[in-house]
């Protein structure tokens, strides 16, 4: 039997659809001219593939498509050309991924390893593969996805007993959870790396590590934690700029929250340069949109240049993903009392942190600082609250404010007597 004849099933779909139909297995086995217990097999997922021949025939008898019954995350379902072996190889060894990642463009990534990937391939290469292919789906916001594939390279790392797959696909899962705020589910996965680090082929994944715990730390409001972690990162990154620009900016980004404005400014100072230093276009903008923040929060608007003004109409009109640069947007305009402006952002913002939580949330609360210069007590009680509500669903009792909204990092109150 040629491979390429071979399909992945959906057993999920399948199972749900003989229960749907009231159909008997020893029925379908019949239909199909198979043993019995080949169709228990394929229910109970030991078989996970069957010939398109039998597929189409099962397809009939549960009276659905051969579509449905496809399984398209199956990393079988995505190539079958023999001669893919060897670009694997290639792509595993040169390190695709640190190669690719400053563009942004996780589709082509996601393309080219989907169109090399052959049925022929050692597990411990399809468990990488599908590591990688979780990567690319949650760097483009895809998170579902990047689970499924995530938890697929963790099965085969734990059933080929290969502690670096199986550990890879842990970080891949505790950075999902981390994105989609289930942060406490996140630092109980990423410790759990951390306590396997050494499993890991590569320095680089110890600090990517590194870099993704401490940032769950500045979501719990832990910052010692988050400093600790984030300078352990630089230190294992050495000269590699892009993880370098990422790992600088969090660290700026944490100092800003701490209004340790100085300290922030430097460390996006560095992450500039190693952004530059790399290709990393789309980090330039934001971290200029950072920068921008602490010139804001620090009063000094005046120092506000072209290329942040140019930056910020980049951002606002690309597809980007990061939540916290409306925030900071919003913030820039609520200080130039441009507070119609600010509302517009708020509201581009909020429709695009719908998957960010914590995001979400301090969009809320910032929101309640306009509020507050509008002199709208109501609104100002209203958006605190809805930010608290996330922040409490969330156990992040620090981010909760139970009193008249604070200026962002400062615990001083706001100065709203702008708005005559």
């Amino acid at each position: 039997m040629k491979t390429d004849q071979l399909i992945a099933i959906d057993v999920y779909f399948i199972n749900n659809r003989i229960k749907e139909l009231d159909l008997k297995r020893s029925w379908l086995a019949k239909k199909l001219a198979v043993d019995p217990k080949t169709i228990t097999r394929w229910c109970n997922g030991k078989v996970k593939r069957m010939t398109k021949t039998n597929a189409v025939k099962l397809a009939e008898c549960l009276e659905c498509s051969l579509d449905d019954i496809t399984d398209k995350n199956d990393i079988h379902f995505l190539g079958t050309n023999a001669d893919k072996e060897e670009t694997i190889e290639d792509i595993i060894s040169q390190d695709l991924l640190l190669l690719l990642s400053p563009t942004g463009n996780w589709s082509l990534l996601e393309k080219i390893i989907k169109s090399s990937i052959s049925p022929n391939l050692k597990k411990d290469d399809i468990g990488k593969l599908y590591n990688w292919l979780s990567i690319t789906r949650w760097r483009m916001g895809d998170y579902e996805a990047g689970l499924i594939f995530a938890e697929k390279a963790k099965e085969i790392g734990r059933e080929i007993k290969d502690k670096s797959v199986y550990t890879k696909a842990l970080f891949n899962i505790g950075t999902i959870y981390s994105m989609t705020g289930r942060i406490a589910l996140a630092l109980e996965t990423l410790q759990e790396c951390l306590k396997k680090k050494n499993n890991f082929t590569k320095i680089s994944d110890v600090a990517s590590l590194y870099t993704n715990l401490s940032m769950v730390y500045r979501d719990f409001g832990a910052f010692e934690e988050s400093l600790h972690y984030q300078k352990e990162a630089i230190k294992l990154f050495e000269n590699k700029n892009f993880n370098l620009a990422i790992a600088y900016h969090c660290l700026g980004y944490i100092y800003t929250e701490m209004f340790q404005l100085d300290q922030a400014t430097e460390n996006y100072e560095k992450a500039m340069m190693c952004a530059e230093k790399s290709n990393y276009e789309n980090g330039k903008i934001l971290i200029s949109i950072y920068k921008l923040d602490v010139l804001s929060l620090s009063n000094q608007l005046s120092n506000v240049n072209e290329d942040m003004l140019t930056n910020i109409n980049e951002f606002l009109q690309g597809d980007f993903k990061d939540p916290y640069c409306y925030e900071c947007i919003a913030r820039y305009y609520r200080k130039k009392s441009n507070l119609e402006k600010a509302w517009e952002v708020f509201e581009i913002g909020e429709h695009k942190a719908e998957n960010n939580p914590i995001g979400h949330g301090a969009l809320f609360h910032e929101a309640a600082r306009i509020a507050l210069v509008e002199k709208d007590f109501e609104k100002e009680r209203y958006y605190r609250q809805l930010g608290n509500e996330i922040y409490e669903k969330l156990g992040i009792n620090k981010r909760i404010c139970k009193e008249v909204i604070m200026e962002y990092g400062k615990q001083e109150k706001l100065c709203y007597d702008v708005i005559d």
